[in-house]
């Protein structure tokens, strides 16, 4: 209650007159004070602070609901060094999903032929839910390990140089790896892919 009742007195030297219209009675003001302090259970003063600073550039005359203020708490793409939604989705639509991680596994959560296959519209829809996602799964990881950066995943086949020779097959060998590789796609767990 300390802390929101800090907060409410930098909102109150801040808004000035519309914040304390807010609250014409002591009963008001304590069932805002429960609210808030509700709303705000397991934010850091770290993201709190960093409201308060973004809170007069978005809402200049009047003060944010609780709501409002919750998602001034989270670190935007940029503090994170990630692209901006539409920069990561420029970069989806042009196919140069290697520009970032947070693009590739974008991307690679709805699908690649999936992806193209949609039309502007639905593909710009669900690649922000998804973005949305993995950007709340990375300020998750942050919270955990300060330290944590995003990567491409490994290749898990080395790939071709120019110095070794490519391996021919004989028709009836294809047929089994074709087999081997149809086996594998039907024991992949739909956990495999973020949604």
């Amino acid at each position: 209650m300390i802390r929101i009742d800090a907060l409410f007195l930098r909102f109150s030297a801040r808004y000035q007159r519309a914040w304390t219209t807010l609250f014409p009675t002591p009963e008001a003001y304590a069932v805002a004070v429960t609210e808030w302090d509700f709303i705000l259970t397991g934010v850091s003063d770290d993201g709190i602070e960093r409201a308060l600073q973004r809170c007069l550039a978005e809402f200049p005359t009047f003060p944010p609901k609780p709501a409002e203020f919750l998602a001034l708490t989270r670190p935007t793409p940029a503090e994170l060094g990630l692209p901006s939604l539409d920069e990561a989705y420029q970069a989806a639509i042009a196919q140069r999903w290697r520009a970032h991680p947070l693009v590739w596994h974008v991307v690679m959560a709805i699908g690649p032929y999936e992806f193209r296959r949609l039309s502007q519209d639905q593909a710009r829809q669900r690649f922000g839910a998804v973005y949305q996602h993995v950007l709340d799964w990375i300020i998750e990881q942050r919270q955990r390990d300060p330290a944590f950066t995003l990567q491409f995943p490994a290749l898990k086949t080395p790939r071709l140089t120019h110095d070794q020779p490519k391996k021919v097959t004989a028709p009836g060998d294809a047929r089994v790896h074709l087999a081997a590789i149809r086996k594998k796609l039907q024991q992949r767990q739909p956990s495999d892919k973020r949604e």
